[in-house]
């Protein structure tokens, strides 16, 4: 005969209750990163959101793959987006920095469509 398992011993640090109602984690949140930067790809134009307060400005980069400066774009810490016209820039991929405060705070790649 096959031995069968019992499934309805219920959990082991409480054998009181069928089903416990407590569910835990142990991994922390992954936090937002400091600026959210959309769509990728993108065609005419994209958004910057601050998920932060920051104070001062901050400089959105946007540089070619042979590292030079495509773009540049001011992001007023007062506007809850900033959005950037790259309708004028060749389809490809470049890369993107945003500086706050005296340091880079978001770096990544993004893909220019026609």
């Amino acid at each position: 005969m096959p031995s069968f398992p019992n499934y309805r011993l219920g959990p082991i640090d409480n054998p009181g209750l069928p089903c416990s109602p407590v569910v835990h984690t142990h991994t922390p949140p992954t936090p937002l990163p400091a600026f959210s930067i959309f769509p990728n790809p993108v065609h005419t134009t994209m958004k910057i959101i601050p998920n932060r307060q920051f104070h001062g400005q901050a400089l959105f980069r946007l540089n070619s793959i042979t590292g030079k400066v495509a773009l540049e774009a001011v992001i007023d810490p007062a506007m809850p987006a900033t959005e950037v016209n790259v309708q004028g820039l060749s389809a490809g991929l470049y890369f993107y920095e945003v500086v706050c405060e005296g340091r880079v705070q978001r770096t990544g790649k993004v893909l220019k469509l026609q």
